[in-house]
């Protein structure tokens, strides 16, 4: 749990992460009931409950994603038996249906209310005391995809006790069974004051996308890749140039991410999203390149961390989303028998209700279960829920203790009262919360942001220059300097964002309120009062091109624009690929393989770039970090006709027989 009024860098840190309980017994809901109580009673607000896609359908009362009406948020349905055409015998989607139910799929239905929901469950108890068959219930959740399973539990137990019995006999054991239930017997998530589980339940964006659509494209484009092919995605993945992506993005290990493919985990998915079509550009049809580009323009927007106008994301969220759904629907139908791809439809509303997408993502929960695990390792396993909430105490006291949090002590006066003062630790032991070490680091405490790094260099190893010696001065004027100042030439910078920024790397700057791209030429500064830090870079400028197929992504074009600018004036460095497709680059060079950081006597294959001086090069707008600059220099891929498509592919899929 954490606190929905703290600023989104904040609510992503394991300090201000709250431990409430864990059980390996009681289920959620049975949990939430004692969570509920002490809510009751402190008169708290509950924003929204976080969580994944079933344990979200839990919260609301949901029978889950296999059921007929599977959106917890919408009435929308899904392949229903009783709308098919009996042909010989067997039940069969007609066109017309399918094209109905993929239509339906395709949009937000009429929102579900908590009056509609309680009413259903409130009927499923009547039917059970007024001894109704079970079948009705069943046909009840069935029919309308409630299901409570707090009520389930205690349903359970009215069939049981008239089991085997009728008449007169039923009927009195089932007064009786009903008289012993207690006087909540529907789920506690109805007595949080404010909260509707069906709109308060935002979608979860790491297990709808990262675990979801990513999921299930890489897998199917693994499997139908052959041996031969599978090699040349994995050198392809092992050659790729990830610089600009982030300063904690690895190079890709090829074979890790084609031979494992099924057993991936979210930061893998992470970086596939940012260079899938790069790899598999002539590997796929073009209608499976076109849903895989869409989708790489998807993710940048949903992982964007702040969102500077909202009218104006809003209608480019709405865009991405409709084209997504579009790519996918023309890839084919069979897609959309997986409810992901209609959840991704509310988060529009969720993010305009709760914030930024990655606000209300669990990644950083999830993390937290390592920290759990590590609580339980020196438990008996008699009591592993008690030792973990033990342990979870006692590091929080001492977490409050060091951040300099107060306590109540009740001291005894002369006159036989007692007197409560609030004290707090003294100053000695909070100097352990206030500078980096290991004990900081153990209970997650946050880092110190007072020191910030902008600007800091690395020198490089060339003689230093006057002004009129550097390249600057061929196409910049002076920044006011002498002409015998002497200059240091850098490798690297640290930019606005806190990105290395290298020589030759490409950037993203903004000379007063214009953003250009450009590349690294130079970074100087003055010898004399250098205490680490760049003076000025030299960028050349790109131009951004056409769109490029089969990617999608706009070209980059090389200018003889140069402009001289600080540290300061560069938001971010931006990835940038080679465009292979229209090369044709092959697998004639090699890359040497280390195990354990030794060189191995074996080198593998790497993509060997056809056309280095010419620079057909493409801006890489699939880039998650610093979106909200990348995708300045995004151009819009064409939308497509929606009902026509959804037509011609349902026939299509139907005249096939593959459905």
């Amino acid at each position: 749990m954490n606190a929905a009024g703290l600023p989104r860098e904040h609510m992503q840190r394991e300090y201000n992460l709250s431990f409430i309980c864990t059980s390996n017994i009681a289920p959620p809901l049975e949990m939430l009931e004692g969570i509920v109580e002490q809510l009751e009673s402190c008169q708290e607000t509950v924003l929204a409950l976080l969580g994944d896609n079933p344990m979200q359908s839990e919260f609301a009362c949901h029978a889950g994603l296999m059921s007929k009406f599977f959106c917890r948020c919408c009435w929308v349905k899904g392949k229903d038996v009783a709308d098919m055409l009996e042909v010989g015998g067997v039940k069969k989607e007609t066109v017309q249906g399918m094209v109905s139910r993929i239509t339906r799929f395709m949009k937000v239905g009429a929102a579900q209310t908590t009056a509609e929901t309680q009413s259903i469950s409130r009927q499923m108890l009547e039917n059970a005391s007024t001894l109704a068959r079970q079948k009705e219930n069943v046909d009840l959740q069935t029919s309308t995809g409630v299901k409570d399973t707090i009520l389930r539990f205690f349903l359970d137990k009215l069939e049981k006790a008239r089991k085997s019995l009728s008449g007169h006999a039923a009927r009195q054991a089932t007064r009786e069974a009903y008289s012993r239930l207690p006087a909540n017997t529907f789920s506690p998530v109805w007595r949080i004051r404010g909260l509707n589980p069906h709109s308060d339940t935002p979608i979860e964006i790491l297990h709808v996308v990262l675990l979801g659509f990513l999921k299930y494209f890489w897998r199917d484009a693994v499997e139908c890749l052959s041996a031969v092919n599978k090699a040349t995605v994995e050198a392809r993945l092992s050659s790729l140039d990830v610089s600009g992506l982030g300063p904690n993005v690895a190079k890709p290990r090829g074979h890790t991410l084609v031979h494992y493919a099924g057993s991936l985990v979210g930061r893998d998915f992470r970086l596939i999203s940012q260079v899938a079509v790069f790899v598999l550009y002539d590997m796929l049809e073009t209608k499976i390149l076109d849903a895989w580009a869409a989708l790489c323009v998807l993710v940048p927007l949903l992982w964007m961390p702040t969102i500077d106008n909202l009218d104006n994301y809003m209608v480019e969220l709405d865009v991405a989303i409709k084209r997504f759904m579009d790519c996918t629907a023309r890839w084919t139908p069979r897609w959309f028998n997986k409810p992901k791809f209609h959840l991704i439809l509310h988060v529009v509303d969720h993010i305009r209700r709760f914030g930024p997408a990655i606000t209300f993502a669990t990644e950083v929960h999830e993390s937290y279960n390592s920290i759990i695990r590590g609580w339980s390792i020196n438990s008996n396993r008699m009591a592993p829920s008690r030792d973990i909430a033990r342990r979870a105490a006692g590091l929080l006291r001492l977490r409050h203790l060091l951040s300099g949090g107060y306590f109540e002590v009740e001291t005894d006066k002369s006159d036989g009262t007692t007197q409560t003062e609030l004290i707090q630790a003294g100053v000695n032991p909070r100097i352990y919360g206030e500078q980096p070490s290991i004990i900081t680091r153990k209970l997650g405490f946050p880092l110190s942001e007072s020191f910030s790094h902008l600007g800091f260099a690395k020198r490089a190893k060339m003689r230093p220059l006057i002004w009129n010696q550097t390249l600057s001065s061929t196409y910049c004027v002076s920044p006011g300097i002498a002409d015998h100042t002497i200059l240091i030439q850098c490798r690297e910078v640290i930019v606005s964002n806190g990105d290395p920024v290298a020589l030759d790397l490409f950037t993203v700057f903004h000379v007063q309120d214009h953003f250009l791209i450009g590349r690294v030429a130079e970074i100087l500064t003055r010898e004399q009062d250098f205490e680490g830090k760049a003076d000025w870079v030299l960028l050349q400028c790109y131009d951004t091109g056409p769109l490029i197929q089969p990617y999608l992504m706009p070209s980059l074009l090389k200018t003889e624009r140069y402009h001289l600018v600080t540290p300061e004036q560069i938001d971010c460095s931006v990835n940038v690929q080679h465009n292979c497709a229209a090369n044709h680059c092959d697998l004639s060079s090699t890359q040497p393989v280390f195990l354990e950081r030794e060189r191995q006597v074996e080198d593998t294959q790497a993509v060997r770039h056809r056309d280095v001086h010419t620079e057909d090069l493409i801006l890489n707008v699939a880039k998650m970090r610093d979106a909200k600059f990348i995708l300045k220099f995004r151009e819009a891929a064409p939308l497509l006709d929606t009902d026509s498509l959804v037509n011609i592919v349902c026939e299509s899929e139907l005249a096939a027989g593959i459905h």
